[in-house]
């Protein structure tokens, strides 16, 4: 076994780790989830080979995450051994007692001390039909390392199944040169550029205060839920034309339209909305599973009543001041002023729904468990663009919110979506009395 520094991705989930509870460096249960039904004749013998040449091939499958003896984290990466793929016989079980049985695994605590931190399970439902589920940690997965494991797994599987050789490219990086990259380019004069910016931009940012049906828990991860959102193919092409004729992307627009929601449910002018991103900037890192991700905030300013075109001009600039500082790990973030616990909201916009889960000769079909995992942020809008509708979900804190008022938000936004792609040049204050008078 040898040890490894960490990135400041890891860094970031591990403190937040060790501040979840009174048991710290055990339980923070952000997962990342892959779901699928696979129906067709399965080869388990092939499936089992495939998920061991991953776990060969990623050594941050094999990884758990302790206290250094300089008090900073260490990756401690274990020697590769096989694995064995768990069945469980669920023949002739009901959606319920499937349901429950992929709760199970999908919410369960990770242990970052002992591992593993990668999650496998099949449900056998018939001889052809079986449920495969796969959980990580947040701390050694990102939303690209699922398209990673999946590109995998299919070739391996198929050449397995069919008893023919593979041999995978070989990696041209793995995460350690990540973390050896970032802390090379992030020195301290550059540290303290991003700082001085960051701090400028973010100070005195308060938290919105949402309406919710019950007070404010204390800080830390809680259950949460997922309400479905979804823009019909013809909504998704009026928005996809009106950025077009306007030389920007949907997310502007769909970010300007969210913070103009969270004006109307608040009443601030001020709104701070967190948004992940990723950091793969070199090729040779998009074949790595790991955590390239970090946070930035985007602080709009929403005040003289703007039009939607003045607004959609200044959510752009933000986009645009934003990322040109991206690099600053959102751990970072400080400075007089800023409370990084202010940033509780999150947008997130993808042009592909989500790894396309793949095995040859099967047909697969993904389930969603976004109701299932536990979350730090209090509500996020994610929206994905699959070529026709903008399917997504708004996730959100259970301890605060119901699924009614939820699933009326969720009606707020796309009615004001709707509202502002038809008369852009109006200013914000009738499209929000038009959006209370709906809700009302």
């Amino acid at each position: 076994m040898h040890t490894e520094s960490l990135s400041y991705g890891e860094q970031r989930l591990w403190s937040a780790a060790c501040d979840a509870d009174a048991t710290p460096f055990v339980d923070c249960p952000l997962h990342f989830s892959s779901v699928a039904r696979l129906q067709g004749p399965l080869h388990v013998p092939a499936l089992t080979t495939a998920f061991n040449r991953f776990i060969a091939r990623h050594d941050v499958t094999r990884s758990t995450y302790a206290a250094g003896g300089d008090g900073r984290a260490i990756r401690a990466i274990a020697p590769f051994v096989p694995v064995e793929l768990p069945v469980t016989e669920l023949n002739g079980g009901g959606d319920a007692e499937i349901r429950a049985a992929l709760a199970e695994t999908v919410g369960a605590p990770f242990d970052l001390r002992r591992g593993p931190l990668l999650r496998i399970r099949l449900l056998k439902l018939g001889e052809q039909d079986h449920v495969l589920a796969v959980v990580a940690h947040h701390i050694i997965f990102d939303g690209w390392s699922l398209h990673v494991m999946w590109r995998e797994l299919a070739a391996v599987y198929d050449a397995e199944a069919n008893g023919q050789p593979l041999a995978l490219p070989e990696l041209k990086a793995g995460y350690a040169d990540y973390t050896a990259w970032q802390r090379k380019r992030l020195d301290a004069a550059r540290l303290e550029t991003l700082g001085a910016y960051w701090s400028a931009r973010l100070r005195g940012a308060q938290a919105l205060d949402l309406p919710g049906d019950d007070p404010r828990p204390a800080p830390g991860t809680r259950p949460s839920a997922a309400e479905p959102v979804l823009l019909p193919g013809e909504l998704a092409e009026r928005l996809r034309r009106f950025c077009l004729d306007r030389g920007m992307t949907p997310g502007v627009a769909l970010a300007a339209a969210f913070k103009l929601l969270l004006h109307s449910l608040t009443g601030s002018v001020d709104i701070p909305v967190g948004m992940p991103i990723a950091e793969r900037s070199r090729p040779e890192l998009e074949a790595v599973a790991g955590l390239f991700m970090n946070l930035i905030v985007l602080r709009t300013d929403l005040s003289n009543d703007p039009t939607f075109v003045e607004l959609l001009d200044r959510v752009r600039q933000t986009f645009i001041d934003a990322y040109k500082h991206r690099e600053l790990p959102f751990g970072l973030v400080s400075g007089p002023g800023v409370d990084p616990g202010a940033f509780r909201v999150v947008f997130n916009f993808f042009v592909a729904r989500r790894a396309a889960a793949t095995l040859p000769g099967l047909t697969v079909r993904s389930i969603d468990m976004n109701d299932e995992s536990p979350s730090y942020a209090e509500l996020g809008l994610h929206l994905f663009d699959t070529g026709d509708a903008m399917h997504g979900f708004v996730a959100y804190d259970t301890a605060r919110f119901s699924r009614e008022r939820i699933a009326g938000i969720v009606g707020q936004f796309t009615g004001l979506l709707a509202a502002v792609l038809a008369a852009p040049e109006l200013r914000i204050s009738s499209h929000t009395a038009t959006a209370g008078e709906s809700a009302a």
